[in-house]
């Protein structure tokens, strides 16, 4: 449903500020994919999780990239506050995954426990 609402949207658009019609779609078609495929991990034993140690290494210096905005995720799939996340079954198995901050607050970010809810990069 996502998907067709998107590709409407998005064939008759001249402009890539008309991206921000549908916005919506977008982040709920990137949060699926993300989900089921791009950012699941198959192995949640190990900590930090192997397969994220293992993607690092691909790459000079060994870090993983910083997240971006086409790894967006539904929350209640994801890690959040500190280890809790709504649905285990849903759950991708790590907290590598791109959050933009509640678009209500104001205040900048100080990095100290009362922000770190906040931060958009989880």
């Amino acid at each position: 449903e996502c998907l067709n609402e998107f590709l409407m949207g998005y064939q008759n658009m001249t402009d890539c500020r008309q991206l921000l019609t549908v916005a919506g779609p977008l982040r709920r078609l990137m949060a699926t994919y993300n989900t089921a495929c791009r950012l699941r991990i198959t192995d949640t034993t190990t900590w930090p999780r192997g397969e994220l140690m293992q993607l690092q290494k691909r790459f000079s210096p060994a870090l993983i990239p910083p997240q971006t905005p086409c790894e967006i995720m539904d929350e209640s799939a994801a890690w959040w506050a500190w280890g809790q996340y709504a649905e285990p079954e849903r759950w991708i198995g790590h907290g590598y995954w791109w959050r933009r901050r509640p678009a209500e607050l104001q205040e900048p970010l100080d990095n100290m426990a009362g922000s770190s809810m906040d931060d958009y990069d989880v």
